[in-house]
C-alpha cells in the first residue's frame, strides 16, 4: 500500500513536472508580431500629416510614435536644423512590406520641407500587441529610409507577401 501510494505520488509530481515544462517552452516562443493592413497604415499616415499640418506636435508624437518621447526629441532636433514640415502633405509614391527587423508596412513617401527642399522618406507602421497601430518613426520630414528593406510595390494594391511557416 505504502509504495503504491509512492507511485501515484510521485506520478502526480512527473505529470506536474511535465506540464510546467511545456508552458515555460510556450511562453519561451516568440509571439508572431501582429500584421498591419495597408488601409491602417494609410489612416495613421492620414493622422499624422492632419496634426502636423495643424502643428499638433505633442499629439502627433503621442498619438503615432511608437516612442513618443524619441518622436518628441527628433521633431526638436529637425527644427533645430531647419528641416520643417512644408505646407503641403507628402504623396505616397510606394509601399514596402517589411521582413524580419523591418516594420511590416513602409510607406513610400516624397514631399517638400518649409524651406523647399525635398525629401523622401518611408514612413515604418507597425502594430503593437495591444491592437495600437504606430509608426517606428513618424518625422516623415526627415527623410528617413529604412536600409535594406524590401523593394517598394508601386501596385495598388500591392501583390501578398508569402509569410513564411513558423520555426521550431
Amino acid at each position: 500500500m505504502a509504495n503504491r501510494v509512492l507511485w501515484v505520488g510521485l506520478s502526480g509530481i512527473a505529470v506536474f513536472a511535465v506540464t510546467m515544462t511545456v508552458i515555460e517552452i510556450d511562453a519561451q516562443r516568440p509571439k508572431p508580431e501582429p500584421t498591419v493592413e495597408l488601409a491602417e497604415a494609410e489612416a495613421l499616415f492620414n493622422r499624422a500629416v492632419h496634426l502636423v499640418e495643424n502643428k499638433r506636435f505633442d499629439d502627433f508624437c503621442r498619438e503615432i510614435a511608437d516612442w513618443p518621447q524619441s518622436c518628441e526629441r527628433d521633431v526638436d532636433w529637425n527644427a533645430s536644423i531647419g528641416w520643417r514640415p512644408g505646407p503641403k502633405p507628402p504623396r505616397v509614391v510606394g509601399v514596402k512590406h517589411g521582413g524580419q527587423g523591418f516594420p511590416p508596412v513602409m510607406l513610400n513617401l516624397v514631399g517638400e520641407r518649409d524651406d523647399g527642399t525635398t525629401y523622401t522618406a518611408s514612413f515604418g507602421v507597425r502594430k503593437t500587441y495591444d491592437g495600437r497601430v504606430v509608426s517606428s518613426y513618424p518625422v516623415y520630414w526627415s527623410g528617413v529610409d529604412y536600409i535594406g528593406a524590401p523593394e517598394a510595390c508601386t501596385e495598388q494594391p500591392c501583390p501578398p507577401i508569402p509569410v513564411p511557416p513558423p520555426t521550431g
